[in-house]
């Protein structure tokens, strides 16, 4: 296994590929449904309606939004959601299924971002839950909060705040 995925663009529309990315968004969310106390019957429910009501809103959100898949060693492991405008790049979602976490896969992934906002002398805006674990990721790859809009905190990386 290596530490240096790749990304490839998708429109999601495959089945297959619709299928993966349902299951890596169940897989952030299925230990949170359990701890609110759904059986796991009724978190299976519920997680595949916040999936439908999630997808319906990134559409009239973000109509221009970059969905790529991340990809290591020929299997997809995460998916990656990205804006970019003139102004920023907009890190909209960047989630890795369980079994690839904590490998250095998600730094890899946002250094190659930050390669990016730096070409485009852009910064690189997101929102990420308060007590998501990427929060420390994000912290040690340079972006600074900049906003608390509870839950979720707003923050930013621009060459001069990171590393």
């Amino acid at each position: 296994m290596s530490i240096m995925p790749t990304l490839t663009p998708t429109d999601g529309k495959d089945p297959k590929v619709e299928e993966f990315l349902y299951q890596v968004f169940y897989s952030t969310k299925q230990e949170e449904a359990v701890s609110w106390g759904f059986p796991p019957e009724e978190a299976d429910s519920f997680i595949r309606t916040q999936w439908m009501i999630r997808q319906q809103a990134y559409q009239l959100q973000y109509p221009c939004a970059n969905t790529e898949l991340i990809i290591d060693d020929h299997r997809w492991i995460g998916s990656l959601m990205t804006v970019r405008t003139e102004e920023a790049l907009h890190l909209i979602d960047l989630a890795l299924l369980p079994t690839y976490r904590n490998q250095q896969h998600g730094t890899h992934i946002i250094t190659k971002l930050q390669q990016d906002a730096s070409e485009h002398h852009i910064p690189i805006l997101l929102h990420v839950l308060a007590m998501n674990p990427a929060l420390r990721l994000y912290q040690r790859m340079g972006f600074t909060i900049t906003g608390n809009h509870e839950p979720y905190l707003s923050m930013q990386w621009t060459m001069d705040t990171g590393t």
